[in-house]
């Protein structure tokens, strides 16, 4: 058992992390594209967002502790949160077509679905 989660050996089999991984590749295809060169800023928040999503939860899951793991997660959380209103900005801003930008939230909404039930649980264990 590593940090709370009695089957799981590796983060990389929590479906919270491979959801993250997967908006996170999705982020930084959108990031990197020519429009966006125009505002580094943008790109590079959204850029932080998207790695901080899994890398949170990758780490935290590496710190052999259920409070610990779950205060990760609620980072990877607000970083989620972060990286939806980047995505909100770069539709209004015509960096991505509507159908695109849903397409990033559906997997934002995803991603978050599947970090909430783990702090719970992890949240569960401490009491």
């Amino acid at each position: 058992m590593q940090a709370g989660v009695p089957t799981v050996r590796d983060y990389r089999e929590l479906n919270a992390w491979q959801k993250a991984r997967q908006l996170a590749t999705q982020a930084t295809a959108v990031a990197q594209r020519r429009q966006l060169k125009d505002d580094r800023d943008l790109a590079s928040q959204l850029l932080r967002a998207a790695r901080s999503v899994p890398a949170n939860i990758a780490e935290g899951f590496g710190r052999y502790s259920p409070r610990d793991f779950a205060r990760f997660l609620k980072i990877a959380k607000g970083s989620a949160y972060e990286l939806r209103e980047h995505i909100d900005e770069c539709i209004a801003r015509g960096f991505v077509t509507r159908v695109e930008g849903e397409e990033l939230q559906t997997l934002v909404r995803q991603t978050l679905g599947s970090i909430v039930p783990l702090i719970k649980y992890l949240e569960a264990l401490k009491r």
